[in-house]
């Protein structure tokens, strides 16, 4: 849900990821969330758009066909991510992006741990207005107890091309309850550019995300 600044309830959208596990190391999956595409925590827009003006047609992007492969799993994770962007699906072209990045995550003890999930976007057409973004989330985490976990987020994103002026800042908060081993639910709070190099920069731009995990 958008909470912009003359701009509440717009959009109004509901993200779903469906993540399969290929094998004990890889999964593969169709992903919505802004975190499965960027890993940045907050969502505005993207999915199925039940309500409002900015997230477009009922069904746009973007859509991420993407693989994670386990490379560590010890104190030190990281696992490869990539795989097929899309988005503009409804309009006249639809721009197509190679994802090429990694998740790296270090456990400082069995509470706390900091992840960092750089990725790069790589136009595959439409080059004239399809170029590269870097995408730099980096994240800590702190487990309160065994079922609540709570973690602050921030980073850095913005397309290669003039990236020093126009490269954004979120910030993110964010919360989660682990209901049983299958079920977890939470919501994020998130400031979509805090910091960035724009004039437009600021608070004025927020969302809260509700989500849920389910195993099957």
């Amino acid at each position: 849900v958008g909470l912009s600044t003359d701009s509440v309830g717009d959009p109004i959208a509901l993200a779903p990821d469906v993540v399969y596990g290929v094998m004990d190391k890889l999964d593969a999956g169709l992903y919505h969330t802004n975190y499965g595409i960027t890993g940045f925590w907050s969502q505005s827009g993207g999915g199925l758009c039940l309500a409002g003006d900015f997230c477009g047609d009922v069904y746009n992007g973007p859509t991420g066909i993407l693989a994670n492969y386990s490379i560590t799993s010890d104190q030190l994770s990281i696992a490869a991510d990539g795989g097929l962007i899309l988005s503009n699906i409804a309009g006249d072209t639809m721009f197509m992006n190679l994802k090429a990045g990694a998740k790296i995550r270090y456990a400082i003890d069995d509470k706390m741990a900091v992840q960092v999930d750089p990725s790069l976007f790589l136009g595959l057409n439409e080059r004239d207005f399809n170029k590269e973004i870097l995408w730099v989330p980096a994240a800590f985490m702190y487990a309160i107890d065994a079922k609540i976990k709570a973690g602050v987020q921030t980073g850095i994103a913005g397309p290669l091309d003039g990236f020093g002026d126009s490269y954004i800042i979120p910030l993110n908060v964010s919360g989660m309850y682990q209901v049983d081993s299958k079920l977890g639910v939470g919501a994020n709070f998130g400031f979509s550019d805090i910091a960035g190099a724009s004039d437009s920069s600021g608070a004025d731009g927020r969302d809260l995300t509700v989500f849920a995990n389910y195993a099957l």
